[in-house]
């Protein structure tokens, strides 16, 4: 229950400082936002920063991994760490986004 508490506030805080950052925002917000997709069905999740992404548990289900569509085109694998169908949230958890010598 706190660690869901902790992930919506930190969802929030990003979300809400999007707003103050005008100039940026549009680039943040472009690369915050990923698609989830499999056979079944596709939806979205928000990048939260050091390889984790918060979506809905309705949206990942019962799976363990999940495939994220990024904005520039790359497919990536995401595992699924935690999901609570009350809250319906889910968080995922891929590695690195950027290259760090980029």
């Amino acid at each position: 229950m706190r660690f869901c508490k902790i992930v919506v506030a930190a969802t929030v805080a990003a979300l809400l400082a999007l707003a103050y950052w005008q100039p940026f925002a549009e680039e943040i917000r472009a690369e915050s936002v990923a698609k989830i997709f499999d056979d079944k069905g596709h939806g979205s999740a928000v990048y939260i920063g050091n390889g984790y992404f918060v979506s809905a548990a309705h949206v990942v289900g019962q799976a363990s991994e999940v495939n994220l569509l990024l904005t520039d085109g790359r497919k990536i694998k995401g595992d699924v760490l935690w999901s609570n169908t009350g809250y319906d949230i889910a968080l995922i958890k891929s590695g690195p986004l950027r290259n760090v010598d980029a």
